[in-house]
This record gives C-alpha cells, structure tokens and sequence, in this order.
C-alpha cells in the first residue's frame, strides 16, 4: 500500500472514539458492508464516514458552510432592507433627533416672552391664550420637523455610503424602521 493511503487510515477503535460510536459499531458496519482493511485492521475513514455519518472534522465544516449561508442570506436581507428604505443610518438618526431636540427647546424657550401679555388677564383668558400658544408651537415643531427632515433625506443623498459609522468599522450602521 502506497504511504498517503496508510496515513489516512485509522484503528476501528479511533474512527470510534472519533465519531462518538461503539467499537463494535464500527466492526460491523465493516463487516455488513465489506468495507477493506489493512493487515492491522485500520481503515480508511473517507469511506466508513459515509456509512456511519459524518466525522467531527466533516461536521464542523459542514457547520461552517451552513453559517455562511446563513450569515449571506442574512446580507441579502440587510441589503434589500436598505434598498427599500426599511432600514436608516443610525447616526443619521442620532444627529436628527439632536437637532429635533434643540428646535423644540428653542421654540419653548419663547413662551415667558408671552408673560407681560397674560400677566393682566382673567385666568379663562389665560387659559384660552395658553391653549392658543402651545397650539401654535405644535405647529411650529411640526413645521420644522418636515423642513428638518426633507434636509435631513436631502443630506443622506449626498452623502455616499449614507454616511459613516458611529461603531468604529468605518461601515454605517443600520436601525429597521418601526412597522405597523
């Protein structure tokens, strides 16, 4: 027998303990399938493997190969999530709702510029006059939420790559929208 071909081979107790079955498992299933032997009763464990199951080593590499399927399919989706705007740049985001928050501040801030005008009037006429302010300011905050957010988008498109990452990689990172 050539030297490569004995190097492959193992004692039927080795593929044993390799593939976690009995000895006698392995001399039967030599038997029931006139599977060849050396001198020295080792065999070729390419050959029982596919009888008996996989090895270790052919089950780790199966495994490996079935995780990048599954972390390919899970690019795929990714992709497409972005291609149809299901997912956002989170530091895009980050930096939206900063400025949401400091417009809104902002806007708030202007209500003691209302206190010499209420300071004089009859609590229904507060009232009515507070109800009309804070109307007032949802509708400015929602004003300029749309003039925010239409820079924002105008922002993103001119930036290639949709920006970069807050993690470190260099490769933005991604947060999936809500959906209903």
């Amino acid at each position: 027998m050539d030297t490569e071909a004995m190097k492959m081979k193992m004692t039927q107790a080795e593929f044993a303990r390799h593939l976690g079955v009995t000895r006698q498992a392995v001399n039967q299933a030599i038997k029931r399938h006139n599977i060849e032997t050396d001198e020295k009763g080792r065999v070729n464990p390419v050959v029982l493997d596919g009888i008996l199951g996989p090895t270790n080593a052919s089950a780790d590499l199966t495994n490996s190969k079935a995780k990048i399927v599954h972390f390919k399919a899970m690019q795929a989706e990714v992709d497409y999530m972005k291609s149809v705007g299901k997912l956002i740049d989170v530091e895009l985001v980050t930096e939206s709702m900063e400025r949401c928050a400091e417009m809104m501040v902002r806007d708030m801030e202007q209500f003691p510029a209302h206190a010499d005008e209420l300071a004089n009037q009859d609590t229904a006429t507060v009232k009515k006059k507070l109800k009309a302010l804070i109307y007032d300011l949802r509708k400015t905050m929602a004003d300029n939420l749309v003039i925010l957010g239409e820079t924002e988008l105008e922002k993103e498109h001119d930036v290639a790559g949709h920006g970069a990452a807050a993690n470190g990689s260099g490769k933005p990172t991604y947060a999936r929208y809500r959906t209903a």
